[in-house]
């Protein structure tokens, strides 16, 4: 039985990377394999078996690739990945109209790429293209700041209303992110509405870097009662957390939106530190 195992084992090992060697053909890798830790005792060494390993879409266009993308799309119909695949296939991307996107996509994800995104994916690289409302993007991006500011001065007053407010200040960031990619006031206030949890995943999906721990966990424990309204109630019951640690990493979630809306928004980055509550 060992030694069926052991053959089992030599024939992956060779498989994964004969995979990884075919897809150099086009610039790119066909998957990538990320190993899972798991408990003592299951897996040798701390890891899964083979047949466990999780395959994790890693990849997103930049917002030039998506619109070349979805207008290939758009010309050529139900067969659009069967066409793109050829073009790839025999270098013969680089003659279309906007051929250089083409190719740079075929290089940073590699052709099986077309296969793996999800309709929901799609739906993201569809807003990503979109010309966004930078406009409104920016007045949203400055009530966060407003809020933040007045979390700032009251959590070590009122540490619920703070509690409140920062809240407040995280919902208006991650929708100014949304409306700098696409989102439209209207559909925000139909999905989204006031889940923090929801918003931050929508903002992650369309490239906003992924928060640090504390801010993480806020959005995780409190963002739940703050879309019913129970934050008080949320703290009356024992809820606590390091808000300064929190005030620092929201800081630096407004600094990443506005990093990402800059295009659109020249001189937009600039953000007061969370050390000073009058700026």
């Amino acid at each position: 039985m060992s030694s069926i195992a052991a053959d089992r084992s030599e024939r992956r090992r060779r498989l994964y990377p004969a995979a990884d060697r075919r897809a150099g053909r086009f610039g790119g890798r066909l998957f990538s394999i990320s190993r899972i830790p798991v408990p003592e005792g299951r897996g040798r060494g701390g890891r899964v078996p083979c047949s466990l390993w999780r395959f994790r879409i890693m990849f997103m266009p930049d917002r030039a690739s998506a619109c070349v993308l979805l207008a290939f799309r758009a010309v050529h119909g139900r067969h659009w990945k069967a066409k793109l695949l050829s073009l790839w296939s025999t270098g013969r991307d680089v003659d279309e109209a906007d051929g250089a996107h083409l190719r740079h996509l075929r290089n940073q994800a590699g052709p099986s790429w077309l296969g793996q995104p999800t309709p929901r994916r799609w739906r993201a690289i569809e807003r990503l293209a979109a010309p966004g409302d930078p406009v409104l993007a920016a007045v949203f991006l400055d009530r966060a700041r407003e809020f933040h500011r007045g979390a700032q001065i009251g959590a070590p007053i009122a540490p619920a209303p703070a509690l409140h407010l920062l809240a407040i200040s995280c919902e208006l960031g991650l929708k100014a992110h949304l409306l700098g990619h696409g989102w439209t006031d209207d559909a925000l206030a139909r999905d989204p509405r006031h889940d923090l949890v929801r918003a931050l995943d929508e903002a992650r999906q369309l490239g906003l870097p992924a928060p640090g721990r504390p801010l993480a966990d806020f959005i995780k424990n409190l963002g739940p009662a703050y879309a019913v309204h129970r934050i008080d109630a949320l703290v009356a019951g024992g809820y606590a957390c390091d808000i300064g640690a929190v005030l620092c990493e929201t800081t630096q979630l407004l600094d990443a939106v506005a990093a990402c809306l800059s295009p659109a928004m020249p001189g937009a980055a600039t953000l007061p530190t969370s050390s000073s509550p009058s700026a």
